[in-house]
Order: C-alpha cells, then sequence, then structure tokens
C-alpha cells in the first residue's frame, strides 16, 4: 500500500537540514535522526520556539485593508525557512515544521485542533513510530502558548489516558484523552489572560480548575484541508483575534517574550507570571520589535500597527 499524500509540496531535504544547522543551530541532525529521533525531535521543537515567531503582524501588513488567506505549503515553508524567518499564524509554523520534519525523515501527518468559541482552526502535527512501533507524539510549534516538547499520545499502540502535567514558561498544561477526543487544559490559575472558555472544575485534580485550549481527534487531514479549515474560522474571518489583536511571540530561553495588543509582554523571573505593559507610543512599540523580533522588516511592523489603529473601533483588541 502506497504512503497516504497529505500535501503535493515537497521539500528538499537538504533544504531542511541547513535550516535545522543555520536558523535553529542543530549542526548534528543527521546523526542524531539516525541514533536518537526522539533527542532531534526535542531539540527541533524547543529551538523553534525560541527562535521562529508566532505573529500576525505579517498578516495584518499584507491584507491590504482587507482579509488574508492562510499560507499555501510553498508559502507556509517561506515563512519558516526564508532569509528571514519572519514565522506567522498557526498555519505557517504547522504546515512548515509538516514539511520540514518529513523531509528529514520523520512519518508524521497534520490534524485540526477544534478551539472553543472558534471552530477548527489550529494546525498540530502528530508524529508516528518515534521510538516503538505504533508510537503517535503531537508537536505543537504554533499556538503562541508554549510546547516546548513532544506529547504522547500513543505508545506501542496504546493510547495514553492523560499526559504529564507539564510546566513551561509562564504556562501549566496536561492532555486528557475523553474516549476518540484529546484535550489540552491550562492550570487557570497560571494562566495570564485568560486562554480558552471551556472551564473544567476539578478535572480529576482536587481543588484546581483547568480551562480547555482546544481539543482533537487523531484522524489526518491534508495540507489543503487544513488551510481550508484555517480560511473558514480564522484568517477569513473578520471577528477571529488573529484580524483584530497585534500578536508576537517567541521563547529565548524558555522565557515568554511579546506582545499583544498595544502592550508588551514578558515573563518575571520571580514567579513565571507574565507581565503586560503598555507601550508609550509608536516609537516604542517600533524600537521593541526592533530589538527583539529583527526577523520582521521595519516597514511590515509599521504597516501592521498602521492598520491595526484603522481598524474600526468596534473590533479592535
Amino acid at each position: 500500500m502506497s504512503e497516504p499524500k497529505y500535501s503535493e509540496y515537497s521539500l528538499p531535504r537538504s533544504h531542511a537540514i541547513s535550516f535545522l544547522r543555520s536558523k535553529l543551530g542543530i549542526i548534528n541532525a543527521e546523526e542524531l535522526f539516525h541514533h536518537d529521533k526522539k533527542t532531534l525531535l526535542s531539540q527541533i521543537i524547543y529551538s523553534w520556539h525560541q527562535v521562529i515567531p508566532f505573529q500576525n503582524l505579517s498578516q495584518i501588513a499584507n491584507s491590504q485593508g482587507g482579509l488574508k488567506e492562510a499560507p499555501t505549503a510553498e508559502e507556509a515553508v517561506r515563512d519558516i525557512l526564508g532569509n528571514q524567518g519572519t514565522g506567522g499564524l498557526c498555519g505557517s509554523h504547522a504546515v512548515g515544521a509538516y514539511h520540514i520534519l518529513k523531509s528529514i525523515g520523520y512519518d508524521c501527518y497534520p490534524i485540526v485542533g477544534d478551539v472553543p468559541s472558534m471552530g477548527m482552526c489550529h494546525g498540530i502535527i502528530i508524529v508516528k513510530d518515534l521510538e516503538h512501533s505504533g508510537d503517535l507524539h503531537l508537536v505543537d510549534v504554533g499556538a503562541s502558548h508554549p510546547t516546548l516538547g513532544s506529547i504522547p499520545l500513543q505508545l506501542s499502540g496504546k493510547l495514553v489516558d492523560r499526559s504529564d502535567i507539564k510546566t513551561h514558561s509562564f504556562l501549566t498544561y496536561k492532555f486528557v484523552r475523553d474516549g476518540r477526543i484529546f484535550r489540552r487544559l491550562h492550570l487557570k490559575s497560571r494562566i495570564e489572560p485568560r486562554t480558552g472558555s471551556n472551564v473544567i472544575e476539578n478535572h480529576q485534580d482536587r481543588d484546581q480548575v483547568w480551562v480547555e485550549f482546544y481539543s482533537f481527534k487523531l484522524d489526518p487531514v491534508s495540507v489543503e484541508e487544513l488551510r481550508g479549515c484555517l480560511n473558514r474560522n480564522s484568517y477569513l474571518c473578520p471577528k477571529s483575534k488573529f484580524n483584530r489583536l497585534l500578536l508576537l511571540c517567541k521563547y529565548p530561553s524558555g522565557k515568554y517574550v511579546g506582545v499583544k495588543g498595544f502592550k508588551e509582554g514578558r515573563e518575571c523571573e520571580d514567579d513565571n507570571c507574565l507581565k503586560f505593559t503598555q507601550f508609550e507610543d509608536n516609537e516604542s512599540f517600533k524600537h521593541f520589535c526592533k530589538e527583539n523580533y529583527p526577523e520582521i522588516p521595519e516597514n511590515v511592523a509599521t504597516r501592521a500597527l498602521n492598520c491595526w489603529r484603522n481598524l474600526p473601533e468596534s473590533l479592535r483588541m
């Protein structure tokens, strides 16, 4: 039986290896892949969060007063592997990651996540047989919230009922299984600001409240099917927060540095919570972008800011 084909686009392996070496700083990727695929995957995920921005400035700046479609496979790969590696929303990250991992040699496929109040609009990658036949691991490099390692969902053919509880940067989270559905839950007390709308009280953890961030099934989708979901429920949806709110996010050394709205966000050293501070003016916003996000051209940051300010008051977040 031939292998399922999830994308018509094919990325040369040499381009993926060069990206790992020059952008992510992984110089022994080929050797690691043959001897320890799990360690290599962990390094890719962690380094990706450090250096590839999750951001919608390119989306807003290039919308030309309207709405811009989710990137094609070729565009998504360019967003990640391009000279500047500007990143983007999950459409760029998930599709780019799929083609990079696939070209390196990982057996993987895309799936789509269901986000409360938004619908099927989040791209995720599943890696098969990472250590043993029948393994399934989740890779999520484009959620703005950190997932700094792969998450086992099935080991040697047996579905996992719940993941270990993880704390990455400001966020404590876990995955739980409900039949065929997996749910990603965030610990409410460590979320700033609130990141979901489905509150699950005492979800088998006494005295703790968890919030559902997204849910998903393990059913594969093609890159074009994923793109269609993203367009319907996110990219081409005027009320989507990604068209109404300035967003920038990276995790240098595993710590959040970003923008939400017209506020600079950083992780507090003492308790890992996020602290947001209003920018004084347009110049302070552009200076922050230049200092912390040199991958994003200054004219893109300026154009995005102007487009955001020109949104109707009822839409702007």
